[in-house]
């Protein structure tokens, strides 16, 4: 019953079924279905095979610990400290029902199968509302974003496909399919060609026509560092770099991004946005000037889930946050280049390239999105520490770094971050 809820509150939280009839508005359904999934999810603690070794799970707790004090250490409000404990909640439990409830490989093929699945959806209701849609549908799936001044009175448009709940974002919803993509590789079956064309191929090439139809320049990055990744380790560095060269051309050559390869207005906003969070982080250097209070201090939001980060939660809670994903990232390459010697480490090593790919989609794009909090990122490392503890079980797991190991290297890559945002300031803004 756990699992199944899990399942059910995954598929909800992307589809969103209940956000086009009004009538279920009052009810809260998403509350209670994400009620329900906690329930469960204590209901079923005895009984998990979770060993409680996963750093990660400390370093989840730790951080929402840091975001909710970050309000009361920089706006001196309690009440704002309990409204920041609503808004965020819901990501530390699903993540602790991901890493409890999903504690077999059978389990984690069914929970990618629905994570992929609902985001296919969700690219074909975008779809077919941009084709043929109409109305208020219409309305609801497509962005009609204002490009340039034709005459004094009439404007050019980009119409770019979105879809709702935390896809609203047509950029959000590109960085969520590029994510999906690499877990429908689950459908792959060696020597069965007709099914490998059916249930991947064909779903994944119209995913990715989708994502041309958000016109995101963040997805083209993203989609080209994926290929780099998927590419290096097949065909060699050398091969793979012509390849991506390729996959470059052709992004410019459909016109991925809608006209908007230039220095826009847009871009510039948020250079001057990257700018404003490197202020906040030397005004307020240890806890940030509060968790989702940038837009207090500049128009728009960081437009960057990195300067996001250290802008409201400091320093500090940058190290936690890039502790949790550099973990995550670590154990992933570790499964990666498992020896093949049986069953068991060959599908350990494709699950784990098949989340690190998403994974790597998901903070590639998050570097022009503010994408710090939300729920499918706490996904993708909730499926990372299953995969860990799945190896660990089975004494697959090689030897994992010590935690000052752990804590230098984080320090340092923040350090890095920080340096790298305040260069691509200076240089954007000559």
């Amino acid at each position: 019953m756990p699992f199944v809820m899990l399942l059910i509150y995954t598929f909800a939280v992307f589809v969103r079924p209940f956000d086009t009839n009004p009538a279920f508005i009052p009810y809260r359904p998403m509350l209670v279905l994400g009620v329900l999934c906690l329930l469960c999810t204590a209901g079923y603690l005895p009984l998990s095979r979770l060993s409680f070794k996963a750093r990660q799970a400390p370093l989840v707790l730790i951080f929402t610990l840091v975001l909710i004090l970050s309000r009361i250490i920089a706006l001196r409000w309690v009440g704002g400290a309990l409204e920041a404990m609503d808004e965020f909640m819901i990501v530390p439990i699903y993540f602790f029902a991901v890493i409890v409830t999903v504690n077999s490989l059978p389990k984690l093929r069914w929970l990618l199968f629905a994570i992929a699945t609902a985001c296919f959806i969700v690219a074909l209701q975008a779809t077919y509302a941009y084709y043929y849609g109409s109305g208020e549908f219409r309305e609801l799936y497509v962005l009609q974003q204002r490009m340039e001044q034709v005459s004094e009175e009439e404007w050019s448009f980009l119409e770019r496909v979105r879809g709702m709940g935390f896809f609203a974002d047509p950029n959000d919803l590109a960085q969520g399919i590029l994510m999906a993509i690499p877990l429908m590789f689950i459908a792959w079956k060696s020597r069965s060609p007709f099914r490998n064309v059916a249930l991947f191929l064909v779903p994944s090439s119209f995913m990715l026509w989708c994502v041309y139809l958000t016109h995101s320049r963040g997805a083209a990055l993203a989609l080209i560092v994926m290929a780099v990744f998927w590419l290096r380790r097949r065909v060699g560095g050398m091969l793979a770099g012509l390849m991506t060269g390729g996959t470059v051309l052709g992004l410019v050559a459909i016109n991925i991004a809608g006209g908007r390869l230039t220095k826009d207005e847009s871009i510039i906003d948020r250079f001057e946005a990257w700018s404003v969070g490197l202020e906040l982080l030397k005004s307020h250097p240890f806890f940030g000037v509060g968790y989702r209070f940038f837009t207090d201090f500049n128009p728009i939001t960081a437009h960057n889930s990195y300067v996001l980060c250290f802008a409201e939660l400091g320093f500090v809670g940058f190290v936690v946050w890039m502790a949790i994903i550099l973990l995550t990232v670590w154990e992933l390459n570790q499964l990666v280049n498992l020896a093949p010697i049986d069953e068991l480490n060959e599908q350990l090593s494709r699950y784990a390239e098949m989340v690190r790919l998403s994974l790597i989609a998901f903070l590639t794009a998050a570097w022009f999105l503010s994408r710090t909090y939300t729920l499918p990122l706490y996904l993708l490392i909730g499926l990372g520490v299953v995969l860990a503890e799945i190896a660990r079980r089975e004494n697959r797991m090689p030897v994992e770094p010590s935690l000052p190991v752990v804590g230098g290297r984080t320090v340092a890559l923040c350090l890095a971050i920080v340096a790298g945002v305040y260069l691509t300031v200076r240089v954007a803004v000559r």
